[in-house]
């Protein structure tokens, strides 16, 4: 049986601030044309969160599989984002800074919780695939 085998220490850190959902992608077209035009109006939160991170990320994305835990901390859970939303915006920011593409993620451990702060945690781990060795 193939199991996951981990690489090295898994890399954590939280991003301090409230946590934001990745939204529909927007079309728009303009008032005498037939042109449509979509957009994506996260564009700027993937890219902070993506600068924020940067610190923590390897210099060069390794090609490994990659496991990935995500908490989602809110003051209240009461009108909070939906979950997928808030992973989704996650993995879209990482991508080719903790990998090369989303489809080296092979495990996803997410959560929401109530906390003293808002932030989003993150660990990420790397691994392979091997023959009858230890669990990741």
């Amino acid at each position: 049986m193939t199991e996951l085998v981990c690489k090295g220490e898994p890399i954590k850190f939280f991003i301090q601030g409230r946590p934001r959902p990745q939204q529909r992608v927007r079309v728009v077209r303009a008032i005498n044309s037939t042109k449509s035009l979509a957009y994506d109006p996260c564009k700027a939160e993937k890219l902070a969160l993506a600068v924020m991170s940067q610190l923590y990320a390897p210099s060069k994305p390794p090609k490994d599989y990659v496991v990935i835990t995500l908490q989602f901390d809110f003051i209240s859970l009461s009108g909070s984002p939906d979950l997928d939303n808030l992973v989704k915006l996650v993995m879209d920011a990482y991508n080719k800074l903790f990998w090369h593409d989303d489809r080296q993620v092979i495990k996803i451990i997410a959560a929401k919780a109530a906390g003293p702060v808002e932030a989003t945690f993150v660990q990420v781990q790397y691994a392979t695939q091997e023959a009858g060795s230890g669990g990741c």
